[in-house]
């Protein structure tokens, strides 16, 4: 299932994937860098995320990329 356009809220596609607390993704849009995040909170609609290495903790929007746990 992709994450990009997904009309699910952004805590629904975390419980869809069994995405948890402490789970890194990496999104893929065309044309740019993958994006690195580790999920900080999931709430009942959004979510908290702080992108890797060294970013901030904030809202963190999954459907505007095709996101995978990254293997660990």
């Amino acid at each position: 299932m992709t994450t990009k356009n997904s009309p699910l809220s952004d805590a629904a596609i975390c419980r869809r994937h069994r995405w948890k607390v402490g789970t890194k993704l990496r999104g893929y849009e065309s044309g740019r860098l993958p994006a690195t995040v580790l999920i900080t909170a999931i709430g009942e609609q959004d979510i908290l995320a702080r992108e890797l290495p060294d970013g901030y903790e904030g809202l963190w929007n999954l459907t505007s990329r095709n996101w995978r746990k990254v293997r660990t």
